[in-house]
């Protein structure tokens, strides 16, 4: 993949990430991706683009399996926002 492509894929978890804290999900369950500060800035590396995106989507599903209920609830009613 391109990198352009690679950020891209990093981009959707991080508007996950995003809308989570919004709903009030601490940033408690990003610390692991948070400890590498490859946020969505171009001049990182790819591979560091890719690890950080792979990350960050198992730290939205950790979030998920823990908290069904309430993300469930939350994402029905505000399933007409898009996140791209």
């Amino acid at each position: 993949m391109l990198k352009g492509e690679i950020i891209l894929l990093h981009t959707i978890p991080f508007k996950v990430r995003k809308t989570l804290e919004t709903a009030g999900f601490t940033s408690k369950y990003f610390s692991l991706y948070d400890e590498f500060k490859v946020f969505l800035q171009i001049h990182k590396r790819k591979a560091n683009h890719k690890k950080v995106a792979l990350i960050l989507c198992l730290e939205i599903l950790e979030i998920l399996h823990e908290k069904q209920e309430i993300a469930i609830k939350h994402w029905s009613i505000d399933s007409s926002k898009t996140l791209i």
